[in-house]
């Protein structure tokens, strides 16, 4: 399996993991994003490229205001897996 889809816990990740499961698609979508813009630097692109930085932040809002086309998360976790494996 591919190392980007496996990151270790911390200990207090993993006592975070059962309320986040509670959480509404929209709701982790957000905390997502949220998590997302603390984890980078004022001067670092977050995927290091402005184009795609763009695409992510269109996709997430149209996710968050529902206007977005999706599928199942799991569904396409299980794809990733699989083409990465």
């Amino acid at each position: 399996m591919s190392a980007i889809l496996e990151h270790p816990w911390s200990a207090a990740a993993e006592q975070m993991k059962p309320l986040l499961t509670t959480l509404t698609a929209q709701e982790q979508v957000a905390l997502a994003n949220w998590l997302y813009d603390r984890a980078l630097d004022e001067d670092e692109s977050p995927s290091g490229d402005p184009d795609m930085d763009r695409i992510l932040r269109t996709r997430t809002e149209a996710v968050l205001n529902g206007t977005a086309k999706s599928r199942p998360g799991p569904e396409v976790m299980a794809e990733l897996r699989e083409r990465f494996k």
